[in-house]
């Protein structure tokens, strides 16, 4: 929870960089340790896609496009680019969470 709470802190604070489309868990399940954390974003200037496959080169890997739910892109604004999806996990660390956010916050920049 700790590395999801960094995640979120660090897009919040660059909201000119990203947009921020969703933050969430299973709705339906009451008990929190058993949520995971799911991040929806896009990126000022580019297609989902091509973050995923930057990303992707760098070793970082994530979900890209409409997530098997075309119609809702519609409803958020995001049709005809999808979205990135953030779903930290078990196994990632804080270096993963770093390296995210910076390779992100490069990728914005260099645009």
């Amino acid at each position: 929870m700790k590395m999801w709470k960094k995640l979120l802190t660090s897009v919040l604070s660059a909201v000119m960089v990203f947009t921020l489309l969703s933050t969430g868990a299973f709705a339906a399940e009451t008990n929190s340790s058993l949520k995971t954390p799911v991040l929806s974003l896009n990126i000022d200037r580019f297609d989902s896609s091509e973050i995923g496959e930057y990303l992707n080169n760098k070793g970082i890997y994530l979900r890209t496009s409409y997530h098997c739910a075309p119609p809702i892109h519609k409803v958020i604004g995001t049709e005809g680019k999808g979205t990135i999806r953030v779903s930290p996990g078990y196994f990632n660390t804080f270096n993963d969470i770093e390296a995210l956010i910076n390779t992100l916050i490069n990728i914005y920049n260099f645009s």
